[in-house]
């Protein structure tokens, strides 16, 4: 029987650690995007145009 658990707690381990991962590469990833886009000399030309 314990091995059973071990085996679910394992899958959910691996279930939540990708979800987690997905969501936060996602917020990082939208954070980075806009900090770079307002740094790079070249956004502004964009934003105006």
């Amino acid at each position: 029987m314990a091995g059973a658990s071990l085996m679910l707690c394992i899958e959910l381990g691996i279930e939540l650690g990708i979800e987690l991962g997905i969501e936060l590469g996602i917020e990082l990833g939208i954070e980075l995007g806009i900090e770079l886009g307002l740094r790079l000399p070249g956004s502004a030309y964009l934003a105006n145009a």
